[in-house]
């Protein structure tokens, strides 16, 4: 069985490519995407979609496995309906991969890389922290990757306690994190004229962004990612297609019951039909098929832990510094809080 492991956008290049069969020892446990690249081009016009048939057609391939986030897995879906329609061999199989936290759905409760980039992140916004404490001279002013939805910020909160945490999805605009500094300067500068404020206010602004997305993988997303490969390949021997591997923990094999909290040797590997999980939007002044951006829930369990203490986090310095990412001892095998709260693991 010929099979191609990539982002979907790889199939309107590949006649431009030499395939070459990499030492796959030098990327196991390691990530990975160094290796087989990643990016957002999106296949959408039939021009495309041919030459997707022309390139998996000259390959020979009788499965892809396409790696990625609700719009890579909106490819797969699409290649999977377009390459049946055309009675074609080559099956599809999506697999979801974003540190963002926003491809989820009961089946599918989380994307690996969420779990790494929410501990290193974890791990830096602990030593601003500390460098608070120790100063106690500056304000810092962390702004974190997530695009539309708070899910990183949200978990990053959850295990670090700041101060003050903005949740996009409970306002409708969010300033930078210089541009609130600017504004705090400007309001306190106001009520020095008014002689109420006496004090020194100095801001550090930081973004973490790429850098939580490029370290070794936690444990976690190893085992869930080598979960989610195998689950794709079984799928594609058993000539599956237009599904994303889900992991379950369930005797049933028709009853999928997402629980990574239990432990790995009664995780189930299966199959979610990738329009589950589609939706309508109107892109460019048209409507398209899409998976819809899931976004923090104000009413799910996460929020509501964090919405129960940071009353308490901004009045005083409940600060959490995690430390770097462990891979053996204890916490090692610790999964997100946004997870466990999703799961019922942990009230």
């Amino acid at each position: 069985m010929k099979v191609l492991v990539c982002p979907a956008y790889y199939c309107l290049c590949l006649n431009d490519l030499e395939i070459m069969t990499p030492s796959w020892n030098n990327f196991c446990w390691q990530g990975g995407f160094d290796m087989i690249r990643s990016g957002r081009d999106k296949i959408e016009t039939p021009e495309q979609f041919k030459q997707a048939e022309e390139t998996v057609q000259k390959l020979d391939l009788d499965g892809l496995v396409v790696i990625g986030g609700d719009d890579s897995n909106t490819n797969a879906c699409l290649l999977a309906e377009y390459f049946r329609n055309k009675n074609m061999k080559t099956l599809v199989i999506g697999c979801p991969k974003t540190i963002d936290g926003d491809l989820k759905c009961k089946e599918v409760p989380t994307s690996f890389g969420f779990d790494t980039a929410c501990k290193i992140y974890s791990e830096m916004i602990g030593n601003v922290m500390i460098d608070a404490r120790s100063t106690g001279k500056y304000y810092h002013f962390v702004r974190l990757m997530g695009r539309a939805a708070s899910h990183i910020t949200l978990e990053c909160a959850l295990q670090t306690h700041p101060n003050i945490t903005i949740i996009g999805e409970e306002v409708a605009k969010i300033e930078t994190e210089k541009m609130l500094i600017q504004m705090v300067e400007t309001e306190l500068e106001k009520r020095k004229q008014e002689g109420t404020y006496k004090h020194i206010f100095k801001g550090q602004s930081h973004f973490f962004g790429y850098e939580g997305r490029c370290g070794l993988p936690t444990n976690f997303d190893s085992t869930y990612c080598y979960a989610l490969g195998y689950g794709a390949g079984a799928l594609l021997q058993s000539g599956k297609t237009g599904l994303i591997s889900s992991v379950c923990a369930s005797p049933n094999a028709f009853l999928i019951v997402a629980n990574l909290c239990a432990p790995v040797e009664e995780w189930t590997v299966g199959g979610t039909a990738l329009t589950a999980l589609m939706d309508v939007e109107r892109r460019h002044g048209k409507f398209k098929p899409v998976i819809k951006k899931a976004m923090v829930e104000l009413e799910g369990a996460p929020f509501k832990k964090f919405a129960l203490w940071r009353d308490e986090w901004a009045l005083k310095n409940c600060y959490i510094s995690p430390g770097p990412v462990q891979f053996t001892g204890p916490g090692s095998d610790a999964i997100s809080r946004t997870l466990l709260l999703e799961l019922g693991a942990q009230a």
